[in-house]
């Protein structure tokens, strides 16, 4: 069938089924909601906790998929455009620098920022200038998920108990953050 493709990744992993086609990835998980596969929850769930939308299926998924609708509205991304183009010029700048200054980098790092401020901007109203000052929040996901992968990496169970222990502090910290960016925003919200 045009539009996916099979990859079969036995036996370091479980096979995928690999969809590059809009339409059939709509069909596949707005549509039909197909069921998730127990591999996201293994590695999404510990990271961002359960019932989250990218692991939860049935109800619970379409509870949150109706919850989160607006934000992804043609209407409201078409207003964001303005915020998306400021952030993608700080990266360009960004970009521009580095490359007139021969510094050796690597583009997943200024690609990253971007990607936060533009996610901060567009939910909170703001950027978190990760581009230019750096986040808190985002060196704290950052964190978490390189000691998230070396408990992944190992079976040294007295390693991985620290290493879990880590996980949660800086998914505590960042949480934090996030609660009083949410609560931020939502007294901008009131007040309009």
């Amino acid at each position: 069938m045009p539009g996916l493709f099979y990859l079969d990744l036995w036996p370091i992993a479980w096979g995928q089924i690999v969809v590059t086609d809009p339409d059939v990835a709509l069909e596949m998980t707005a549509v039909r909601n197909h069921p998730k596969h127990e591999a996201e929850g293994q590695m999404i769930d510990p990271l961002i906790g359960r019932g989250n939308i990218v692991t939860a299926n049935g109800p619970q998924w379409k509870h949150l998929h109706r919850m989160l609708s607006p934000a992804f509205a043609i209407s409201h991304i078409t207003n964001m455009r303005p915020m998306v183009a400021d952030e993608v010029m700080k990266f360009r700048s960004i970009i521009h620098e580095k490359a007139r200054s021969g510094e050796v980098f690597k583009l997943e790092d200024p690609t990253q920022h971007l990607t936060f401020d533009v996610i901060s901007t567009a939910t909170f109203g703001r950027s978190l200038d990760a581009q230019t000052k750096g986040s808190p929040a985002l060196q704290h996901f950052e964190n978490m998920c390189r000691a998230y992968m070396a408990s992944r990496e190992s079976v040294n169970y007295i390693r991985n108990f620290f290493v879990n222990r880590k996980v949660s502090a800086e998914r505590d910290k960042l949480d934090a953050i996030v609660v009083d960016l949410i609560k931020e925003r939502f007294e901008i919200v009131k007040r309009k």
